[in-house]
Protein backbone atom coordinates (compact mmCIF):
# COMPACT_ATOMS: atom_id res chain seq x y z
CA UNK A 1 0.00 0.00 0.00
CA UNK A 2 1.22 3.51 -1.08
CA UNK A 3 0.65 6.99 0.37
CA UNK A 4 -1.45 8.09 -1.78
CA UNK A 5 -3.77 5.01 -0.77
CA UNK A 6 -3.53 5.48 2.49
CA UNK A 7 -4.30 9.10 2.70
CA UNK A 8 -7.03 8.35 0.32
CA UNK A 9 -8.72 5.65 2.85
CA UNK A 10 -8.59 8.63 5.51
CA UNK A 11 -11.66 10.01 6.20
CA UNK A 12 -12.44 13.48 5.17
CA UNK A 13 -11.24 15.49 8.22
CA UNK A 14 -9.87 19.21 8.58
CA UNK A 15 -7.72 18.60 11.45
CA UNK A 16 -4.50 16.44 9.48
CA UNK A 17 -2.30 17.90 7.21
CA UNK A 18 0.15 16.13 5.15
CA UNK A 19 3.75 17.46 4.69
CA UNK A 20 6.77 16.30 2.58
CA UNK A 21 9.56 15.96 5.06
CA UNK A 22 13.56 15.74 5.54
CA UNK A 23 14.30 12.23 5.23
CA UNK A 24 16.44 12.05 8.37
CA UNK A 25 13.66 13.57 10.13
CA UNK A 26 11.77 11.83 13.22
CA UNK A 27 8.45 12.78 14.83
CA UNK A 28 9.64 15.04 17.63
CA UNK A 29 11.39 17.47 15.12
CA UNK A 30 8.52 17.50 12.74
CA UNK A 31 5.86 17.95 15.28
CA UNK A 32 8.05 21.05 16.67
CA UNK A 33 8.66 22.15 13.38
CA UNK A 34 5.06 22.51 12.42
CA UNK A 35 4.03 23.99 15.72
CA UNK A 36 6.64 26.63 15.70
CA UNK A 37 5.94 27.37 11.94
CA UNK A 38 2.33 27.27 12.34
CA UNK A 39 1.42 28.32 15.87
CA UNK A 40 -0.19 24.99 16.28
CA UNK A 41 -0.36 22.33 18.74
CA UNK A 42 0.31 18.80 16.88
CA UNK A 43 -1.96 16.41 18.53
CA UNK A 44 -0.33 12.93 16.48
CA UNK A 45 1.88 12.47 13.94
CA UNK A 46 2.73 9.95 11.76
CA UNK A 47 5.64 9.04 9.10
CA UNK A 48 5.56 6.98 5.87
CA UNK A 49 9.17 6.27 4.03
CA UNK A 50 8.81 6.04 -0.01
CA UNK A 51 11.10 3.75 -1.05
CA UNK A 52 13.93 5.01 -3.76
CA UNK A 53 12.78 4.07 -7.01
CA UNK A 54 15.09 2.86 -10.63
CA UNK A 55 14.97 5.26 -13.32
CA UNK A 56 16.70 5.27 -16.34
CA UNK A 57 16.66 7.60 -19.18
CA UNK A 58 18.37 6.89 -22.23
CA UNK A 59 21.64 5.24 -21.56
CA UNK A 60 22.05 6.55 -18.38
CA UNK A 61 20.82 4.51 -15.44
CA UNK A 62 20.28 5.90 -11.58
CA UNK A 63 17.99 6.12 -8.73
CA UNK A 64 15.43 8.28 -7.76
CA UNK A 65 15.95 8.99 -4.26
CA UNK A 66 13.09 8.36 -1.38
CA UNK A 67 11.14 10.52 0.19
CA UNK A 68 9.20 10.97 3.81
CA UNK A 69 5.94 12.12 4.03
CA UNK A 70 4.01 13.12 7.56
CA UNK A 71 0.52 13.22 8.49
CA UNK A 72 -0.11 15.83 11.09
CA UNK A 73 -3.52 15.84 13.03
CA UNK A 74 -3.59 19.17 15.02
CA UNK A 75 -5.89 19.44 18.19
CA UNK A 76 -9.85 20.09 17.89
CA UNK A 77 -10.42 23.68 16.50
CA UNK A 78 -7.22 24.51 15.29
CA UNK A 79 -6.09 24.65 11.63
CA UNK A 80 -3.17 26.20 9.69
CA UNK A 81 -4.94 28.96 8.12
CA UNK A 82 -2.75 28.69 4.82
CA UNK A 83 -4.53 25.47 3.62
CA UNK A 84 -7.82 26.74 4.08
CA UNK A 85 -8.26 28.62 0.96
CA UNK A 86 -6.60 26.09 -0.86
CA UNK A 87 -8.46 24.30 -3.90
CA UNK A 88 -8.24 21.01 -4.43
Amino acid sequence: MDVEELLDRLPDRRDRYTFKVHPDAHKTQIRQAVEQLFDVHVRRGQRHQGAAEAEAARLIKGTRSGWKKAIVELKAGEKIDIFEGAQL
